[in-house]
């Protein structure tokens, strides 16, 4: 009997449920690197403000786009990456962590996955804005953290409308700034006309 040569060997062709299932390890190696890379990100902007007092907190803003980018390219590993993001800025600084998993992290959530499934404009404030705002209140009021001072010396009557008018502005102004960047990208344009279509 004749031996099999190496180059025979790999010129065979493979078996149909072994190239879905390289396909599908290969799928699940991009999500968690995909994952792990916007969690890093985002936890790095987001301590950014305690690292770099001052102008860090202006980064620190930025926390919320790799949340959204990732939840834009596959939505299930967006809340996967919030949750590994606020993990690893509470290894930072433990305040930054819970601010993060409960105001900036649900928002970059929420408003990747809205704009995933082609939600009206709207409609994509208005889930957004009552995300960050909730998270806001439950910080500041809930739990009293050392969070928003700004809001903890006024009272209720002029704290809330500054919150949602703070929280309407800056969400119109995430949307309008990932609609403008990731539009651009050919993998989110593709994406978005896919939807768009169905």
């Amino acid at each position: 009997m004749k031996r099999e040569s190496i180059f025979e060997y790999l010129r065979r062709p493979v078996p149909l449920y072994l190239r879905q299932h390289s396909f599908q390890t290969r799928k699940a190696h991009v999500m968690v690197a995909l994952g792990s890379l916007a969690s890093s990100l985002s936890a790095l902007l987001h301590v950014s403000g305690v690292l770099l007092p001052g102008f860090g907190q202006i980064i620190g803003a930025f926390s919320s786009l790799p949340l959204i980018a990732v939840t834009l390219m596959v939505p299930g590993v967006g809340f996967l990456a919030m949750i590994a993001a606020s993990c690893l800025a509470a290894m930072f600084h433990p305040l930054s962590g819970l601010i993060l998993l409960l105001t900036y992290g649900p928002l970059g959530f929420v408003m990747g996955l809205s704009i995933y499934y082609r939600l009206p404009r709207y409609l994509v404030l208005m889930f957004s804005g009552s995300v960050l705002a909730g998270g806001i209140c439950l910080v500041v009021f809930g739990l009293g953290l050392p969070a928003f001072a700004l809001l903890r010396l006024t009272g209720l009557t002029v704290s809330v409308p500054l919150v949602a008018g703070m929280v309407l502005l800056y969400c119109w102004l995430w949307l309008d700034l990932v609609q403008v960047f990731l539009a651009r990208l050919p993998y989110f344009a593709r994406v978005n006309g896919q939807n768009s279509q169905e």
